[in-house]
């Protein structure tokens, strides 16, 4: 694959990955593999997961994922 549909991937996943974080901040739940997490119900896992959704999402965004010249 070209640098370009690398970029375009990683940008289209962070993109991905902000929106159901902020979906789950606007919502007020964060849905898991196993178990649904409610701000209300167990606020630490809740915030834990959104801030690791935002993260590695910034993280895409930024463009600092792949190694390019």
């Amino acid at each position: 694959m070209t640098t370009a549909t690398h970029r375009v991937l990683e940008l289209l996943m962070g993109l991905a990955l902000v929106a159901y974080g902020a979906y789950a901040i606007y919502t007020g739940s964060n849905r898991g593999a196993f178990r649904w997490y409610s701000r209300s119900e167990d606020p630490l896992a809740y915030w834990t997961g959104v801030l690791i959704e935002l993260g590695i999402g910034a993280v895409c965004i930024f463009g600092s994922v792949t190694g390019r010249n």
